[in-house]
């Protein structure tokens, strides 16, 4: 099975609800994730809860994610979805101050 394949077919099986499918999608990304969020955050608490958060949107809006040329590849959503929550967190630091 091809690479696109393969993960097409994890994202087929979270929208299904599918945990193993969730569990082996962020065994794949979660390296590369991590490291973008201990670049975005301040602390690694912090970095431990964008990725929680970017894999939870994962596994509750799988069905949203639409494979089409041109477009996001799984690592991408994964690492948008890292940097979407990290400027959230900081915006919210912002406001709070």
């Amino acid at each position: 099975m091809e690479l696109v394949e393969i993960e097409r077919d994890l994202i087929d099986r979270c929208v299904q609800r599918d945990p193993v499918a969730l569990s082996d999608l962020y065994d794949r990304h979660v390296g590369h994730a991590y490291a973008l969020a201990l670049t975005l955050s301040t602390d690694t608490a912090q970095a431990n809860a964008l990725i929680e958060r970017a894999f939870l949107t994962i596994w509750e809006r799988a069905d949203r994610y639409r494979e089409r040329p041109g477009q996001l590849e799984v690592r991408t959503w994964v690492l948008g979805l890292v940097r979407y929550y990290a400027k959230l967190a900081h915006h919210n630091d912002t406001k709070r101050s």
